[in-house]
């Protein structure tokens, strides 16, 4: 098997918090401000918290920014800028490094096989936050090379010597590795130990150790892979991550085509040989170049690169650089798509299942608005066509969102929403028609009103009248002291009148 010249061996954690409240705010400032504990983590006394992006120089006071070839626009949409703060933020999410002069901690690597114990130490740790709820822990190991004889060939003397070099793990042991490390919540492995003392060592459960370098209470974080463990000397529990996604780069001595997919394969998905790849595999890679393989799914992403006289120098040195800046920027929104999706569907299912339930609790409707306006906003501001100025990062970024079915999730996304809005449409006709029907009573009622008064004033007039009839008569008669037949007939006519237009207003009434 070919020997491993160069790697990154880097992983993610996704995870979702609770935004409400001003979460994402307090989250921020939490890491802005909060002071680790470093003796109870077994952290380096000089490490802290430092608001900067993973693309960065993060390890020196150099402001000067890495070539890299993602567009620049999108490297601030990761970061806060506090000329942006006295208008608005453009920013999507905020990045913070576990700032520190050499490495974290180290650890052992428990082989039980001819390797025997492997040495490596957390190089890097960061933080991704975004203002939608979702973030992301990542973090890199560095294994401690060893010391190990090597026969070469001497050509000019035509013989054979045994010299030592320092040699990193084989293939199959750095495989059998991603396949155990990616694994967050085993409580009671062996494999992975960390020095207490001298001679003395304890079993190390990164999953507990990553779940106490944030306050998952405070933030109700949740791990999107999750697992439930028991506090020591309690009777407590509390979630631990359960699996990482791998984030892989091997540089190796020259392999075959189908040896690249394979280790490709593994790697990414932190497989170990128990698993064999399909033979369909050669349709889910991605090859830049032709000594060259790109692998992404679900669990994890990989790049895998054989060796050739002309481009050992490029792959050793700065190609892994480009990884852990642009390629890793790419994978990241490439999660942040995904797991988008996901936690706006999540929201989704949070609301009624029942259409009555919209009708009667305007709440949901705003509820639902509300929604709808969140993913708005994220399909305008986290999904891009190109990402880079150079036509293989693009094509990584484009076949990343095909092989995670991001447009499928997004459109399934979206016709759910629709039919919301249908709920929401009817609701907001039901009102309409609800204050249309008001408005009409109240129209009706004032009418109604309207005309009691005028029948009102009517009486008044009628009484009016027949004071007039009966002064008229007396006029004409020119004796006001006695009632004639001209009162009686002036005063009957005008109640006869009166009586009828009374009857039909009391007939109406009694209709409605």
């Amino acid at each position: 098997m070919a020997e491993i010249k160069n790697y990154v061996s880097r992983y993610v954690v996704p995870f979702y918090f609770s935004y409400e409240n001003n979460g994402y705010k307090r989250f921020l400032e939490y890491f802005r401000t909060h002071e680790i504990q470093k003796e109870e983590l077994g952290l380096p006394k000089d490490c802290k918290w430092v608001e900067k992006g993973f693309w960065e120089n993060y390890k020196s006071n150099d402001p000067k920014q890495p070539e890299m070839d993602i567009y620049s626009y999108l490297l601030q949409i990761f970061k806060e800028y506090p000329e942006q703060s006295k208008k608005y933020n453009t920013n999507i999410g905020n990045s913070f490094v576990l700032k520190t002069s050499g490495s974290l901690f180290t650890l052992q690597y428990q082989t039980f096989s001819e390797e025997g114990i492997i040495g490596f130490s957390y190089k890097d740790l960061g933080i991704l936050i975004f203002r939608n709820g979702i973030g992301f822990i990542w973090y890199d190991i560095e294994f401690a090379k060893k010391t190990k004889e090597k026969e070469i060939f001497i050509e000019e003397e035509n013989t054979t010597k045994k010299i030592k070099v320092e040699q990193l793990p084989d293939i199959q042991t750095y495989v059998k590795f991603q396949n155990e490390f990616k694994e967050l919540a085993r409580t009671h492995s062996e494999k992975f130990l960390k020095k207490t003392g001298k001679d003395s060592y304890e079993v190390f459960n990164l999953g507990k150790w990553l779940e106490s370098i944030i306050d998952v209470e405070q933030f109700e974080i949740r791990f999107w892979a999750e697992r439930q463990t028991k506090v020591e000397g309690t009777e407590l529990k509390k979630r631990i991550p359960d699996k990482a996604l791998l984030f892989q780069y091997l540089f190796v001595d020259e392999a075959s085509d189908t040896q690249k997919m394979e280790l490709a394969f593994h790697i990414a998905n932190g497989y170990d040989e128990k698993y064999i790849a399909p033979k369909t595999l050669i349709n889910d890679i991605y090859e830049p170049f032709g000594n060259t393989c790109f692998y992404t799914s679900k669990t994890g992403a990989s790049y895998v690169v054989s060796n050739n006289d002309s481009n050992e120098n490029f792959f050793i040195d700065n190609f892994k650089e480009k990884f852990t800046r642009d390629y890793f920027l790419i994978y990241i929104m490439l999660l942040y798509q995904t797991y988008s999706c996901a936690h706006y569907s999540r929201l989704l299912t949070k609301l009624p299942a029942e259409k009555e339930s919209f009708e009667e609790n305007a709440k949901y409707v705003e509820n639902l608005e509300s929604l709808d306006n969140q993913i708005k906003l994220f399909l305008v501001k986290s999904v891009y066509e190109s990402v880079s100025n150079i036509q293989h990062q693009n094509g990584a970024y484009k076949y990343g969102k095909k092989v995670l079915a991001i447009e499928e999730d997004i459109k399934s996304l979206t016709i759910g929403l629709d039919a919301l809005r249908g709920i929401e449409r009817e609701k907001i006709k039901a009102l309409d028609e609800e204050k249309a029907e008001l408005e009409q009573k109240k129209n009706e009622k004032k009418e109604e009103t309207i005309n009691n008064g005028l029948i009102l004033f009517g009486f008044l007039v009628v009484i009016s009248s027949i004071l007039d009839a009966i002064n008229l008569v007396d006029w004409f008669l020119n004796d006001e002291n006695k009632i004639h037949l001209g009162h009686i007939i002036s005063i009957g006519g005008i109640g006869l009148l009166t009586s009828v237009v009374l009857g039909i207003w009391i007939f109406n009434k009694w209709k409605k």
